[in-house]
């Protein structure tokens, strides 16, 4: 269903401004939960346009499961989280912490963080009836008031103090949640599995519920194409991965599910590249394990309602 969303949530004189706001519509995804709670919508998920699942969505869905009794929203990490600090070590965090306004601090201990909006598990409900925290003045010393609710008066105040340095949303959301900690379930990296882990500048960043400790895991979940990589010569094997969707047919009869095979197709592409021995191709194991995987169950889930559909004929004939 395709749904207008407006900006007549925030004042007259910031529309245009936030419509603009680093890139065209940016801003929306921060109006979904005053939009989508009325056509009766009390939780969703957001994802950028240049996001690819390649395990089930609902593997993310769950995770609302996970939510505490005080998280509204469910957001990755821009690096992963380390295991639980030592509290001589989580004590020197915290020293400088209230200072450093564009850090998360994790309420299970694991240090500070900040998070990639390119994928949002969200509770509307928990959301606008949850009180959240304003900033601080600049001087960090006077503030926090109480709002209750998600609501535009709270962004609002957050842009008033941060628009010169949040040239995005994402950027805000960080400061939102330096104030609201609580508030915030941290997903693992395999929700958001970003261009840098396909890096090898950035090899010390180690998804490891992706690639799993031993080398061994089930794959991403959804990999985030960031700094336009499924686009960039920078970044020639995500290229490949996004040409490989692009050109699946996805419309597949059900008598030809059989010849379905991404993974198949993923592997060839990248192993008849000339990047089939970099980094990145190596990481793309792990992608098409994954795949592999979704489409057996993909193809075994068609087959049965293939059937189903094919014993229907039969009693009405």
């Amino acid at each position: 269903t395709i749904r207008l969303i407006n900006y007549e949530t925030i004042p007259e004189s910031l529309r245009k401004t936030w419509k603009s706001w680093y890139k065209p519509c940016g801003s929306f995804r921060l109006l979904t939960p005053f939009i989508l709670p009325k056509e009766g919508i009390t939780q969703a998920i957001y994802a950028d346009s240049d996001v690819i699942w390649t395990r089930p969505v609902d593997e993310l869905w769950k995770k609302l499961d996970d939510f505490s009794a005080s998280n509204v929203m469910g957001s990755t990490p821009t690096a992963p989280l380390v295991d639980k600090l030592t509290q001589q070590k989580e004590g020197g965090i915290k020293s400088y912490y209230d200072k450093n306004d564009k850090y998360i601090l994790d309420t299970l201990h694991r240090g500070t963080y900040q998070i990639n909006t390119g994928v949002l598990l969200m509770d509307f409900t928990k959301m606008l009836d949850t009180p959240w925290s304003t900033p601080k003045t600049s001087d960090h010393l006077h503030g926090n008031q109480e709002i209750g609710g998600y609501s535009p008066d709270l962004l609002l105040k957050f842009y008033e103090k941060y628009s010169s340095v949040a040239e995005h949303d994402q950027k805000l959301m960080n400061y939102v949640f330096h104030y609201n900690p609580e508030l915030l379930y941290a997903l693992p990296c395999e929700f958001n599995w970003k261009t840098d882990y396909c890096m090898p500048e950035k090899a010390h960043l180690q998804c490891k519920t992706a690639t799993g400790e031993d080398g061994q895991g089930k794959g991403p979940i959804a990999i985030h194409g960031t700094t336009s990589a499924f686009y960039s010569t920078d970044h020639p094997v995500l290229k490949i991965l996004f040409r490989v969707f692009k050109e699946f047919d996805w419309m597949t009869e059900d008598n030809e599910v059989k010849n379905e095979d991404l993974a198949g197709n993923l592997e060839s592409a990248v192993s008849q590249s000339r990047y089939d021995q970099s980094y990145c191709a190596k990481k793309m194991k792990f992608v098409v394990e994954a795949l592999r995987e979704s489409s057996k169950n993909a193809k075994e889930y068609r087959k049965k309602v293939a059937a189903s559909k094919k014993y229907k004929r039969r009693g009405r004939s």
